[in-house]
């Protein structure tokens, strides 16, 4: 099948308003994940007809970007047929944005609050046996309960006792209060959360003048909003070297959390030249105590977990344990090797030391229960022996 070149497929990002609909679909079938990501923003904010066959069908790519714009349109269209898949696929995702867009579209679908809070909670809490036991992972890629609780209320998504807010009507108070007070952060995230590919000019237009505060929240909404246009400015903002040291690690943390909800595979390189680049040349440096309390690394493998890529990097941190002040890398890694979802490589880790084995057979017993990891329980390490016969969580 022919594909569009990579160079090409970036110059049509910007001239996608201008496709008409009928082009759309062919654009769809031969572009690659970058192209098909941004098709479906524009044929879900156009309301185009004909789509929720593809659309429904794209909650199961292998592209956490395409999964995550195909919930953002089908809730878009706001059809109750589409409620009980969405939170059907919701129950299953192991991505935290990807997650968090199949559930508020669920809500613009016709799920109550409860339905959607119910699927939240549930990964909010998980948590993973590891060598030190049992320990929470469910904020490790920024999704806290408070940041959850707080993005949907931004994107209103409602309350029990109230419907979901028009998406409309959202975009439309966050743009009204960004032309009087343009250092309106709360506005500039809700209108990343609507994703509409109309406000991405306005979102990279108050980059300039932007202090270092409104340039965090700019990374944070461009995450949120999908569109692939932003990947240049993201990608820039990890890589920069002629900043204040102290805001380079903020402005790093910032921006590779913002690659990691965008979800688009083709960061991979990046993300993974990022982690030697940042251990080789920001830790130690001046600054790098903000590095330390804030790793940047550690965002960075949760990104890795949140575009599901890479595994064979992330799993070598398995065994860290002293690299920040959270004790280590291991519970990150652990997370993200769990997004990924294939427990097969983490059986030929068993033969490692003692910390990587343990943490290994905790993603192993994290992905398939308690019973795939019973031919350990009798393991003559102690913290090996310790994951497979702990109590279920």
């Amino acid at each position: 099948m022919h594909v569009i070149p990579m160079r090409i497929q970036v110059r049509l990002l910007r001239k996608m308003r201008e496709i008409p609909d009928h082009y759309l679909r062919s654009l769809f079938r031969v572009g690659g994940e970058i192209v098909r990501s941004e098709v479906i923003h524009h044929i879900g904010t156009r309301g185009a007809p004909g789509w929720d066959r593809t659309l429904c069908a794209c909650l199961e790519e292998r592209s956490p970007a395409i999964r995550r714009v195909a919930a953002f349109a089908l809730g878009l269209g706001g059809s109750s047929g589409h409620k009980k898949l969405l939170l059907g696929h919701a129950e299953m995702e192991r991505c935290d944005t990807v997650r968090f867009h199949m559930l508020l579209s669920a809500r613009r679908c016709g799920a109550s609050h409860n339905e959607a809070w119910d699927v939240f909670g549930r990964y909010l809490e998980r948590s993973v046996h590891g060598a030190y036991g049992v320990r929470p992972t469910g904020g490790l890629a920024g999704w806290t309960a408070e940041e959850t609780a707080e993005l949907w209320r931004l994107a209103g998504g409602g309350q029990v006792s109230e419907p979901p807010a028009d998406p409309t009507t959202v975009r439309g108070r966050a743009r009204t209060s960004l032309a009087v007070n343009a250092d309106d952060r709360a506005a500039v995230v809700a209108l990343g959360l609507m994703g509409h590919p109309d406000d991405v000019e306005l979102l990279e237009s108050l980059w300039g003048t932007a202090g270092r505060r409104m340039r965090l929240t700019l990374c944070k909404a461009m995450g949120l909003h999908g569109s692939a246009i932003f990947l240049g400015r993201l990608r820039t903002c990890l890589t920069v070297m002629d900043v204040d040291p102290g805001h380079g690690f903020a402005l790093r943390v910032a921006s590779s959390m913002a690659l990691g909800r965008l979800g688009y595979t083709v960061s991979t390189r990046l993300l993974i030249g990022a982690l030697t680049t940042e251990a080789l040349e920001y830790e130690g440096s001046p600054g790098a105590g903000l590095g330390v309390q804030h790793s940047v690394r550690a965002h960075i493998l949760a990104a890795l977990g949140e575009i599901q890529s890479a595994p064979e990097v992330v799993e070598t941190y398995l065994g860290n344990l002293h690299g920040n002040a959270q004790g280590g890398f291991y519970l990150t890694a652990m997370d993200a090797l769990w997004k990924h979802g294939n427990e097969q490589p983490m059986y030929s880790l068993m033969a490692q030391s003692e910390v990587v084995a343990a943490n290994a057979l905790g993603v192993i017993r994290a992905l398939s229960g308690p019973e795939a990891v019973s031919g350990w329980l009798d393991d003559e390490r102690p913290m090996v022996a310790r994951v497979a016969k702990g109590q279920s969580v």
